[in-house]
């Protein structure tokens, strides 16, 4: 059993992410050509795209040669806010972000524990970007 797991949401949403940097710059890709290449469903993809667009992510272009197309250039599409936006937060204890009270938590040693484990997975998955997945 893994502690963190990321569901298809992250992963899907990063191919998505990865075909559209690997476009010439500006071109607007249609998500049924991305589905039928990544073997995705367009529907799925459509959902990822909405929240990508809505987090300002991803702009459409629509009519004829429309689709999805990034932003910004892919180094400055940071892959933990990516996840982020797909997922929620990637580490979220309880007692960190006050959403319970245990009655130790004054005095709880193991709290400075999570808070660091907190900061250090979320530090790696914001030192990476988009362009560190496609090479350009």
């Amino acid at each position: 059993m893994s502690i963190v797991k990321f569901s298809t949401k992250s992963h899907y949403g990063l191919r998505l992410l990865t075909a559209l940097a690997s476009a010439e710059k500006g071109q607007a890709v249609s998500l049924a050509q991305i589905s039928k290449k990544e073997k995705i469903s367009r529907a799925y993809l459509e959902e990822l795209a909405v929240k990508l667009k809505t987090a300002k992510i991803l702009a459409s272009k629509k009519g004829a040669g429309g689709g999805y197309y990034l932003r910004n250039a892919p180094s400055s599409v940071r892959l933990g806010k990516v996840i982020e936006i797909l997922e929620g937060p990637v580490v979220d204890f309880d007692c960190i972000a006050g959403n319970i009270k245990c009655g130790v938590e004054n005095a709880c040693l193991s709290k400075k524990f999570w808070i660091k484990i907190k900061k250090d997975i979320e530090r790696s998955l914001n030192s990476l970007t988009l362009e560190d997945l496609v090479g350009k």
